[in-house]
């Protein structure tokens, strides 16, 4: 009872202290049971796991009923010995432990030691199926996708995985992330060691590394537990290489450019498209600075891109970026029970982006604009091991994102005009100077009693955005029409959202596993004020899964779940809402305002107040099932068959009001926005999987997924009208707008 007591000591630690909390699995679990010849438990026995990913070794005791576990191994592959004084002792060699995941030996059987033998030694991979997990989704090696011709972009191995489909603004040349299962881009999150990178202002991706700088990869669809915090789409989780006792190394270089390529038809009258060139080069190494106590690991990838682009009748200019991706990592080993690591990622760039226009303008400057785009992370995670049984987890990060693209030229800063004939001159029409920071920090402990593995946590989280947004330009209609587009997004807003969660996984017998947990979030939007404008805390999150075992342990199991996930707000909502520094005019004159600004009529405005705070807003969130089935054939195969259902409970979006014209950010079908239908999306999929490693070199992932998406809300990503911007579909601007407004969204893939 001691072990609880101190959980919960130091969860109301972390609880008062004012800095933000967080966590995020980096690591994975191994355990199995072992057994006489006889089938008959064998208590006591000694598990020793060595590998390179390990500082020192790590060991435990199997329970009176024989099982083991070993919490929070570094993800790699191991040797595992199994030993006792009555019996011969057996050694494991590459058991796999992956990311987030529970690699289990089974049944291990020793024999009798009835005279001086040398050990066993077993060189064969554990099994396959992860008994403890009724979760959706795959993990993948570095060693899986590091020769295929993929982009550079680490996010772009997640495209091999099933119910991943590249999304509608991707495949008109954008670079949203991808769609998981039936949700658009925008819904999904993504951690790299820990720290969670997604886009806190839209929710795309913040941070880009190559794959050659990431370990493993790990998605998740659907179906998994409370500690993990929860996304409409789906979940992508990597972490970089670690150092080790021997130093190791790559160096690595990439080039690409147009000159082998065919000239593409285009456009009667477009621009001609100019030379095209991208390379990359990079290095990353690893190594102990004392060996068994502390290791480094350095990458750093820089990248440029040129392209020469072609403004009509000003011939070609270079379009050109630099981007520094970068990587590092301390871990520390202070002591038998405690480890220590810190992290550092980032992405920072500039360059020139080059507009073309389909018209000659009268000068190049509103084309021009320099930009400045990139995040960068530090974490500290500690892993504290007070007993076998007894596990704490603790982790502090930071996250800091740049969106910057101001004019490129002094003329640049003049108000645009765009004259009759559709002619551009003066300066750009738009300009942005936007900062997203994170903060997080967490605290979690796992506790094993008997049968049961409990897990407990707090966290919290703060975002912020610093926005300062404007889009200015003058149109000329005709000699008396003239008229000016005048926004402005500028001010400080932010979201503090606090959680916790508690679970168990229970062995009800040797073959049944049962997952039952809760978790909650609260938001608590800030305006530019300071002040919080608008609590969201009833979002309570149950969640429970069953797993059974089939034949042999460990060689097939089916499994079931249902849980409640809801997606937290991005910082977008509250700049627009809760941000009284902002302006949106719409302005007509009869004469050019350039030269007697006098006289304009304000024929539209956006009221720059503080929304009042909704007693009865939900928060936006779907239940989900899933039901499947696994089975391991022969040492090194595996088929799946999986089926999901998901619907969507709640959404947000902004409304316009018929009869006054007001815009309301609610919950569409009540409160003030009743006249609107509820927002409805589902989404049903059978998935069919096939997974086989021949050796090292040659292995085989393939999936079959069918599926359909319904409803008459495509999601955080406005697919109809190309919205990138979440709650802000167009969709649900108007009431007549919906009619017969159901159907297949533009993300719904069939097969």
């Amino acid at each position: 009872m001691r072990s609880v007591f101190l959980c919960i000591f130091l969860l109301g630690i972390f609880a008062a202290i004012s800095f933000p909390l967080r966590a995020q699995e980096t690591t994975g679990r191994l355990e199995g049971r072992v057994l006489d010849a006889a089938g008959q438990p064998i208590a006591y026995a000694n598990i020793m796991v060595t590998g390179p990913g390990l500082q020192g070794t790590r060991g435990t005791l199997t329970s009176a009923q024989g099982r083991f576990v070993m919490l929070a191994l570094p993800v790699g592959e191991y040797t595992v010995s199994v030993s006792h004084v009555s019996y011969k002792e057996m050694k494991l060699e590459a058991v796999r432990v992956r990311l987030g995941r529970t690699t289990t030996l089974g049944d291990v059987k020793l024999e009798e030691r009835t005279y001086t033998s040398q050990e066993i030694v077993v060189e064969a991979e554990a099994l396959l199926i992860d008994p403890a997990s009724t979760g959706m989704g795959a993990t993948l090696v570095a060693r899986d996708y590091e020769a295929l011709p993929i982009e550079r972009d680490y996010r772009s191995v997640v495209v091999l995985l099933p119910q991943v489909n590249e999304s509608y603004l991707e495949s008109k040349g954008g670079r949203d992330p991808e769609n998981f299962a039936g949700s658009t881009g925008l819904e999904n999150r993504y951690f790299i060691d820990g720290i969670d990178v997604s886009d806190s202002y839209r929710g795309a991706l913040s941070v880009r590394l190559p794959y050659n700088f990431i370990q493993e990869l790990q998605m998740r669809t659907g179906g998994y537990e409370a500690e993990h915090r929860s996304a409409l789409g789906g979940a992508v989780n990597v972490v970089t290489y670690s150092g080790g006792n021997e130093v190791t190394g790559q160096a690595f270089g990439y080039f690409t450019n147009n000159t082998l390529t065919a000239t593409p038809r285009s456009v009667p009258d477009a621009p001609s498209t100019g030379d095209f060139t991208r390379w990359d080069a990079g290095f990353s190494v690893g190594g102990p600075i004392l060996k068994d106590r502390l290791w480094y690991f350095a990458a750093y990838n820089p990248a440029f891109q040129t392209e020469d682009v072609e403004i009509p009748g000003f011939g070609l200019h270079e379009d050109h970026a630099t981007t520094h991706s970068i990587a590092g990592k301390l871990t520390w080993r202070a002591n038998e029970k405690n480890s220590f690591a810190l992290t550092g990622i980032g992405d920072p760039g500039r360059g020139r982006t080059v507009a073309s226009p389909l018209i000659q303008p009268k000068n190049i400057d509103p084309f021009l604009s320099e930009a400045r785009t990139g995040g960068v992370g530090l974490m500290l995670e500690g892993r504290h091991l007070i007993s076998d049984g007894f596990f704490i987890r603790t982790s502090v990060s930071w996250l800091r994102r740049d969106d910057e693209s101001l004019p490129a030229t002094e003329r640049g800063t003049e108000l645009n005009f765009i004259d009759s004939m559709g002619v551009a001159s003066g300066g750009v029409s738009e300009t942005t100077d936007n900062v997203s920071t994170t903060a997080t920090a967490g605290i979690s402990c796992t506790w094993i009693a008997g049968d049961h593995e409990l897990k407990a946590g707090a966290e919290y989280k703060d975002t912020r955005l610093n926005q300062d947004w404007t889009a200015k330009s003058l149109i000329e209609f005709g000699a008396t029409d003239y008229f000016m587009y005048d926004i402005a997004f500028k001010g400080k807003v932010g979201n503090r959202i606090p959680s916790g969660f508690l679970q168990d996984s229970w062995n009800a017998t040797d073959r049944l596993r049962i997952n039952a947990g809760v978790r909650w979030d609260g938001q608590f939007l800030i305006s530019s004020e300071g002040a919080v404008a608008q609590r969201i805390i009833d979002q309570w999150q149950p969640r429970i899964g069953a797993a059974y075992q089939i034949g042999r342990p460990g060689t097939q199991k089916i499994f079931a779940s249902f849980g409640r996930y809801y997606q937290e707000l991005m910082t977008s909502g509250p700049s627009w809402y809760y941000n009284s520094g902002q302006r949106f005019l719409l302005i007509g004159w009869d004469h050019d305002p350039r030269f007697d600004p006098a006289g304009g009529d304000t024929s539209g405005s956006f009221n720059a107040e503080v929304q009042p705070e909704l007693d009865d807003l939900e928060g936006q969130y779907f239940d989900e099932f899933t039901l499947g089935y696994e089975r391991q054939l022969g040492e090194a195969a595996k088929v799946g068959l999986r089926g999901i259902y998901r619907t969507l409970r709640q959404g947000i979006e902004d409304c316009v009001i018929g009869d006054t014209g007001a815009i309301i950010w609610g919950n569409p079908g009540s409160g003030d926005l009743d006249m609107f239908p509820r927002m409805k999306r589902s989404y049903s999929a059978l998935e069919i999987t096939y997974q086989q490693r021949f050796f090292d070199d040659l292995s085989i992932l393939a999936s079959y997924v069918l599926s359909r998406t319904h409803g008459n809300y495509p999601g955080l990503f406005d697919s109809e009208y190309g919205n990138p911007y979440p709650n802000a579909s167009g969709v649900f601007d108007t009431v007549e707008g919906l009619l017969d407004g159901e159907g297949l969204p533009p993300n719904d893939r069939t097969h």
